[in-house]
This record gives structure tokens, C-alpha cells and sequence, in this order.
């Protein structure tokens, strides 16, 4: 069905500059296409086919023609916010903004190297403790997914995401209480008499 090929030029935050062929031709019936991948890796985009978007490199998204957002306008994603380096047994707290709405719940996920832990105290904003549970130091960047905001109603179809109070969630605060240390809670030796 293809009626030709061209070379195209696309320029991307007005510096970098990518070329690649395409074939030219009259879109059929209910096909999509995602073209040039050849390129996007290489200039830094990334597609999020769950989501619907696609993520340029300073981290601006847009939205896929024909798609949907996955949850719409009912979820509201916890990222990092920002770089992070976790030691080894240690732990990193992320600020989470006050419940969105008494109809939302909370539902983490976790990594290969790290759990998360919800954290109430009286007087302080609610966070997640993620804490390291690998062998060597930890690096967490920006855009780590870390929990999702949903209605009540709904469950996460990405895998992987627990709910907080749930027993794969207590398994995991099991992986974090066993990673981390408490200095106070080694007992000295005794004496010899």
C-alpha cells in the first residue's frame, strides 16, 4: 500500500537534529502507526504505551492520538520529584500531598532494591520511607514511579501495585524492617565474671 519513501528531517528542542526514512503512503482502515522509532530512543523519548503519551526528554508529555489516558483524569501518580541516593540498610522519605479526596486510596509499588513504607505521624504530612533492601547503594531518579492516587472504586491495572493495609504490603514491610538497623537495639556484651 505504499505509495513512496522520503527522508525526513525532525528538530527537537531546536538543537538536535535526526534524519530517517519513511514510507509514504494513505492510511488504511483502523491502522496506527508509530513511526521512527530509529530516532526517538536515541533523542531520549520514551513511550508510554500504558499511559498513553509519549515523554520527550525535559520530561513534557503528549498524548497519543486515538488514546486514552489509562485511569483518565481519576489517578494521580507519586513520583520521586527529584534524584535520590539511597546507602545500603538506609532509607529516603518522600512528602505525599494530603489525600487528593476521602475517596481516593493509596496503592504502592516496588523496586528490585527498595520498599516503601506508608508513614503517619501526628503533627506531619503523610510520606512513603522507601528504604534500600539490596546489597549496595541506591539510586532513585525523578520520575521513579513510587504509588498512585485512585478512586475508591478502582484498582490499579498496572501490575505490581499493592494496596497499603494489604498482606503483600505487610510482606514487604517485612523486607524493609529486616534491611534496615537500629543502633539502639543492639545489646551490649556482658561482662565476664
Amino acid at each position: 500500500m505504499a505509495e513512496g519513501r522520503t527522508r525526513l528531517k525532525i528538530t527537537l528542542a531546536g538543537s538536535l537534529v535526526y534524519f530517517f526514512d519513511a514510507w509514504v503512503g494513505p492510511p488504511t482502515g483502523g491502522q496506527d502507526l508509530i513511526l521512527g522509532m530509529d530516532f526517538m530512543v536515541p533523542a531520549g523519548i520514551r513511550l508510554d504505551l500504558a499511559d498513553g503519551t509519549i515523554c520527550l526528554p525535559d520530561e513534557v508529555r503528549i498524548q497519543l492520538a486515538g488514546r486514552r489516558p489509562l485511569y483518565g483524569d481519576k489517578v494521580e501518580q507519586v513520583t520521586m520529584g527529584g534524584y535520590c541516593e539511597i546507602d545500603i540498610c538506609g532509607s529516603e522519605e518522600v512528602r505525599l500531598r494530603t489525600r487528593p479526596s476521602d475517596r481516593q486510596k493509596l496503592w504502592v509499588t516496588r523496586g528490585d532494591r527498595w520498599v516503601p513504607t506508608y508513614v503517619v505521624d501526628p503533627g506531619r504530612p503523610c510520606s512513603l520511607r522507601l528504604t534500600n533492601v539490596s546489597e549496595r547503594k541506591l539510586i532513585l531518579h525523578g520520575d521513579t514511579k513510587i504509588a498512585m492516587w485512585l478512586a475508591g472504586d478502582r484498582v490499579p491495572r498496572l501490575p505490581g501495585y499493592v494496596s497499603v493495609g494489604s498482606r503483600r504490603y505487610a510482606e514487604w514491610q517485612n523486607l524493609a524492617y529486616q534491611a534496615t538497623t537500629d543502633e539502639n537495639s543492639v545489646t551490649p556484651k556482658q561482662e565476664e565474671v
